[in-house]
C-alpha cells in the first residue's frame, strides 16, 4: 500500500504555480532609478551584513530542508519504486537542483549587472520562498499520479536557480556595500549559509524526535518546508529596506553596462575565472566532507544510528565552523597570504592523519577531531573568500560571482559524497578519505599561485 499522504485541495496547489509567474516577471522587468542613496533608507553596515546573513541562512536552510527530508519524499512522490531506487530518484532530483545553481548564478548575474543588483537579490529569497513552500503543499503519487514528481521536480528546479543568484547576489552586494574588511563581511555570509544547514538539522531533529513514522509521512516532513516559506517571506519583507548599491550607479553614470556580461566575462576574464572556482572548491571539499558526508558515516558506522544523533552532530559541526569563518575573515583580511598559506598547507598534512583518526569509530575523541575539522572549514571559507573578492570588476561581478561560486561548490560538493564512499569502502586504510583534503589543498595552492600570476598580467 502507497504510505498515507496529506491530502491538499486540488484548487490549492493549482493556484500556487499560477499567480506568482507575472508578478516574477513585472518584478524582474522593473528598472532601478538613478538616484542617491538616502543615508537614513540604507541599514547600517553590520545591520545590512547581518540581514544578508539571516537571509542566505534561511535560503540554504531551504534548499538543503529537501535532502534531510530524503526518505519521506521518496516514499510520498516514489511508492512504487522501491526503497533503493525511490530514494535514488529522490537524490537524483536535489541533483537536479544542484546542478541548476550555477544556471541560476548565470541567471540572475546577467540580471543583475545590467538592471541592478537589489532587485534580483531580492527577488532570489522570494522564489526559493514560493518553491519550498509549494513543495510542503504538493500532493504525492497517490493522489495526482506522475504529475506530482514532475512538478516536484519543477520546484527543485526552481531551487536550484534562486540558490544560484541568492549567493551571487549576497556577496556582490556586501562587496560593494561595505567599504572595508570585505573578506570578514563576505565570510558572514558564508556563515549565514552553514548555519542554514545547522538550521536544517537541528529542525529535522526536533520533528524525528516529535513525530512517530507514520505523522512524518504524512504532515511532518512537509512541516519542515512549511516553515521554510514562512522563513523565507520573512526575509524578503527585510530584505525590500535595501538601497541599490553605488558600484552599480556608478556604472549607470558611466554607461559600462554589457549587453551580455557572461560573454564580456569569459572574454576579458577567463583566468580570473578559473581562479574564483578553484579557490571555492577548495572550501567546497573541506565543507562538504566535515559537516555532511563525515557524520553521516560515523553514525552509519557506528552502534547507535540514529537519526537524532546524525542530525545533532552535524548541527554541532556546522555552528562551530560557521562562526570561525568569521573569526578567519578577520585574520585574512589583516594577514592575508600570511594566513591564507598557511590554512591549505594545513589541511594538506592533517588531511589523513587526521581523517583516520576521526574514522577509527564513534568515540568521544573522534568526535572532537571532527570539531576540529569544522574550526579548518571555517579557515578554508574565509582564505577561499580572500581570494575570490579579488577576482571580478564592478561590471562583471554579480556575473562572474554567481556562475564561479556556484561552478565550484558543485564540483566539489558533487564529488565528495561520491569519492568519500568509494575511497571509505574500498580501502582498509580510514585515512583515504584524506585524499579529497589533499585535493581541497591543491586546489587552495593553484588559486592563490593563478591569482598571483593575474594580479602580474
Amino acid at each position: 500500500m502507497p504510505p498515507k499522504v496529506l491530502t491538499v485541495h486540488s484548487m490549492e496547489w493549482k493556484l500556487c504555480f499560477s499567480l506568482p509567474t507575472f508578478l516574477c516577471l513585472a518584478y524582474l522587468r522593473t528598472r532601478p532609478v538613478l538616484q542617491e542613496q538616502q543615508a537614513d533608507n540604507q541599514p547600517g553596515t553590520l545591520k545590512l551584513i547581518g540581514i544578508c546573513m539571516l537571509g542566505c541562512m534561511l535560503e540554504t536552510y531551504d534548499f538543503m530542508i529537501y535532502a534531510l527530508m530524503a526518505p519521506y519524499i521518496s516514499a510520498v512522490f516514489f511508492p512504487e519504486e522501491s526503497q533503493i531506487h525511490g530514494l535514488m530518484l529522490t537524490f537524483a532530483t536535489f541533483s537536479i537542483g544542484y546542478l541548476s545553481r550555477p544556471l541560476g548564478g548565470f541567471v540572475f548575474g546577467h540580471v543583475g549587472d545590467r538592471k541592478g543588483r537589489k532587485k534580483p537579490f531580492s527577488f532570489t529569497i522570494l522564489l526559493m520562498a514560493f518553491s519550498t513552500a509549494c513543495i510542503g503543499f504538493l500532493p504525492g503519487y497517490g493522489s495526482i499520479g506522475l504529475t506530482a514528481p514532475f512538478i516536484l521536480l519543477i520546484l527543485r528546479l526552481a531551487q536550484g536557480l534562486s540558490m544560484g543568484g541568492e549567493v551571487g547576489g549576497a556577496l556582490t552586494y556586501i562587496h560593494e556595500a561595505v567599504p572595508d574588511k570585505k573578506t570578514t563581511a563576505c565570510s558572514a555570509i558564508a556563515c549565514g549559509m552553514i548555519l542554514g544547514l545547522a538550521l536544517g538539522h537541528a529542525i529535522h531533529a526536533v520533528l524525528e524526535a516529535s513525530f512517530d513514522q507514520d505523522t512524518m509521512l504524512t504532515i511532518g516532513w512537509r512541516t519542515a518546508f512549511w516553515i521554510g516559506g514562512l522563513l523565507g517571506i520573512l526575509g524578503f519583507i527585510i530584505r525590500k529596506s535595501f538601497q541599490e548599491t553605488a558600484g552599480f550607479l556608478q556604472l549607470q553614470e558611466q554607461q559600462r553596462i554589457h549587453r551580455i556580461p557572461a560573454a564580456h566575462l569569459f572574454k576579458s576574464y577567463l583566468p580570473q575565472t578559473l581562479t574564483a572556482t578553484l579557490a571555492i572548491m577548495a572550501h567546497g571539499f573541506c565543507a562538504i566532507l566535515f559537516l555532511v558526508f563525515i557524520p553521516t558515516w560515523l553514525v552509519r558506522q557506528g552502534e547507535q544510528q540514529s537519526v537524532e544523533l546524525q542530525a545533532f552532530l552535524s548541527a554541532i559541526a556546522s555552528t562551530i565552523a560557521g562562526f570561525c569563518c568569521i573569526l578567519a575573515g578577520l585574520m585574512v583580511d589583516r594577514w592575508q597570504t600570511r594566513f591564507a598559506i598557511p590554512t591549505y598547507l594545513l589541511i594538506g598534512l592533517l588531511s589523513i592523519p587526521m581523517t583516520s583518526f576521526i574514522l577509527t569509530g564513534p568515540t568521544i575523541e573522534a568526535h572532537c577531531a571532527l570539531q576540529m575539522g569544522s574550526i579548518l572549514t571555517g579557515m578554508a571559507c574565509a582564505s577561499s573568500l580572500w581570494i575570490f573578492n579579488q577576482q571580478f570588476p564592478a561590471d562583471v561581478r554579480y556575473t562572474g560571482s554567481g556562475i564561479t561560486y556556484n561552478l565550484g561548490f558543485a564540483l566539489s560538493g558533487g564529488l565528495t559524497p561520491v569519492l568519500g564512499t568509494i575511497l571509505a569502502s574500498s580501502f582498509d586504510f580510514e585515512g583515504a578519505i584524506g585524499l579529497i583534503l589533499v585535493a581541497s589543498a591543491i586546489c587552495g595552492i593553484g588559486a592563490l599561485v593563478l591569482n598571483r600570476l593575474n594580479k602580474s598580467m
